[in-house]
């Protein structure tokens, strides 16, 4: 009796071992405001249910058993896989979260009471944000993190690498009020603006715990149009001038229409100004440390003569990823083609419906539980380590959106209290995220 039952046992757990995992989800449909689709079965491979659900994870082997002579991280290419090398030769993956900061007010973290309350001292902060970065895995700090207040007073902080987002273009159009349907990067005093922005970090050069630097957020190069910059009409404006001038060398007509074509070219024409004002403002004081470029959202990352441009200056292509439930093996293989350079995942997310919040702001999909988002995370996780050119991918965001668009995006909620069933799931995959790769390379050499 007992006997047959072991061996229904056994056959079960084997047949759930290779059973395809899904979650419940829907996404955000962009064309309307406030509108999510109806919910879909979305296939969520996980560090269990895998092609890997035999895996055993050992102590990865992190050496690369090549000479090394540099002290601040780069990149290095080994056999068919991309990786990051770290101060100290090894190699690396950058797995952070993004916009790690305390507000000046919130709630209290230690009860239920909903009264807004003086600060949390900041080392009480400090020390409770890298004890779940330990839960969770993580070993950076992404975009929009408050890089002083996290290193310059804990004593264990050399365990982990930052990133500085410059804002260079959104910084500039900002402060001089330009239209957003024309880059205004022609302009003289965007080139001053970016050295100004650069120089406030020229005592970082030497640090080795910066990863580097990326130049803008989802700037709109897709949305460029030559008829934009021509109706300027000013020949005064550097941006119409520029415009003239590089319609006149290409021979094409200065009155529209203008084909997609054509608009392509423009874009490149006006990414590689960019790129070259960005690049040399960053070198003029720092050639220590790896340029990122400007984070990517829009169908830019998906034309190759954009990417190869966008190869020629920067070390790493930053891609913000939404819209789909995870990046095909094709699209991430043409990043990398295209450019010639790795890529690393700046941004992405899901929400989950059980908080409570109204979860309308930001792209992403949603899912009903906690545990649904850590699924998420491992299924979206193992399709970067699957590709061989990821280096890297950044959370969106450490704490919830608050207000009156309110959205579980974070690690925490506005009390500072981290999601467990979350970070329990994102520690799964993360601590084992090199041997993972090994033995993915293993089995696709």
């Amino acid at each position: 009796m007992h006997y047959w039952l072991i061996i229904i046992i056994l056959i079960s757990s084997r047949c759930s071992a290779a059973t395809e995992s899904y979650v419940l989800s829907k996404k955000r449909l962009y064309q309307q405001s406030k509108v999510f689709s109806d919910w879909k079965k979305m296939p969520a491979r996980n560090v269990k249910i895998s092609p890997l659900s035999q895996f055993k994870a050992t102590e990865p082997d992190k050496n690369i058993n090549k000479p090394h002579s540099k002290k601040f991280f780069h990149t290095q290419k080994q056999q068919q896989r991309w990786w990051l090398i770290n101060p100290q030769g090894e190699r690396y993956l950058s797995i952070a979260a993004n916009s790690v900061r305390q507000y000046t007010s919130h709630y209290t973290p230690f009860t239920s009471n909903t009264a807004v309350i003086d600060s949390i001292h900041p080392s009480i902060w400090r020390y409770s944000v890298l004890n779940l970065w330990q839960q969770a895995g993580l070993n950076g700090f992404g975009a929009w993190s408050d890089i002083p207040s996290l290193f310059k007073q804990v004593p264990n902080n050399k365990n982990y690498h930052y990133s500085i987002n410059l804002n260079c273009l959104g910084g500039y159009r900002k402060q001089s009020g330009q239209q957003r349907k024309v880059l205004a990067i022609f302009d003289p005093e965007f080139q001053q603006y970016c050295q100004k922005e650069v120089a406030k970090y020229r005592t970082y050069h030497q640090d080795t715990q910066l990863l580097g630097y990326f130049t803008d957020n989802e700037i709109n190069f897709w949305g460029i149009k030559i008829s934009d910059y021509l109706a300027l009409n000013d020949p005064r404006n550097p941006n119409y001038h520029a415009t003239r001038q590089w319609l006149k060398a290409q021979k094409m007509a200065l009155t529209s229409p203008f084909t997609d074509a054509q608009n392509i070219l423009f874009r490149r024409f006006v990414l590689a100004h960019y790129l070259k004002i960005t690049t040399r403002s960053i070198l003029a004081h720092d050639s220590n440390h790896l340029i990122m470029g400007p984070r990517l959202y829009h169908h830019e990352k998906n034309n190759p003569l954009f990417m190869k441009t966008l190869g020629q200056y920067v070390d790493i292509v930053a891609i913000n990823y939404y819209g789909k439930w995870q990046p095909t093996a094709q699209e991430m293989a043409n990043w990398t083609e295209w450019s010639g350079k790795p890529f690393l995942v700046s941004e992405f997310y899901v929400k989950a419906k059980n908080t409570g919040l109204n979860n309308i702001s930001g792209a992403g999909w949603l899912v009903n539980t906690q545990t649904d988002r850590g699924l998420f995370y491992q299924n979206f996780v193992l399709s970067l380590l699957e590709s061989k050119h990821c280096i890297g991918w950044h959370w969106y965001r450490y704490q919830d959106a608050r207000g009156k668009q309110s959205a579980n995006k974070g690690l925490v909620d506005k009390y500072y209290q981290s999601y467990p069933d979350l970070i329990h799931l994102m520690y799964a995959i993360n601590h084992q995220a090199y041997q993972l790769a090994d033995e993915l390379d293993r089995k696709n050499p």
